[in-house]
Order: C-alpha cells, then sequence, then structure tokens
C-alpha cells in the first residue's frame, strides 16, 4: 500500500502544511496523514540561511 502527499516545511524543519496527493487504499489515510505531521526535516539550506520547502512524501505500507 502506498501513501503520497504534498508537504510543507518551515525554516525550522517542522511540517505547517500537508495536502494528500494520492492513496492505493484510503483505510488508514488519517492515521499516515496525523504522523506526517509529526515528522522533522533537516530545513533547506539557500545562502547559507535555512528556508521554507516543498516535499513529496511516499509512505509504503507492507502488510504480512
Amino acid at each position: 500500500m502506498g501513501y503520497s502527499y504534498i508537504v510543507y516545511v518551515d525554516e525550522k524543519g517542522n511540517v505547517t502544511e500537508s495536502k494528500f496527493w494520492a492513496a492505493d487504499n484510503a483505510w488508514i489515510a488519517e492515521q499516515v496523514e496525523n504522523n506526517i505531521k509529526k515528522i522533522k526535516f533537516e530545513p533547506a539550506i539557500k545562502d547559507n540561511k535555512p528556508i521554507k520547502s516543498i516535499h513529496f512524501v511516499q509512505h509504503r505500507l507492507k502488510i504480512e
């Protein structure tokens, strides 16, 4: 199963917003989205200063 989101990150590496992109199955989409908000990114750097950034995040789950 896979879940994809566009994630907006601030200068401190915190997720400020996430937008659903696609899912193979939506039965745990809410849990995946709640976990995306907890991800801590290393800030993007431009001219030696941290800046806001946008990421495409894909979760791949394998259930056995």
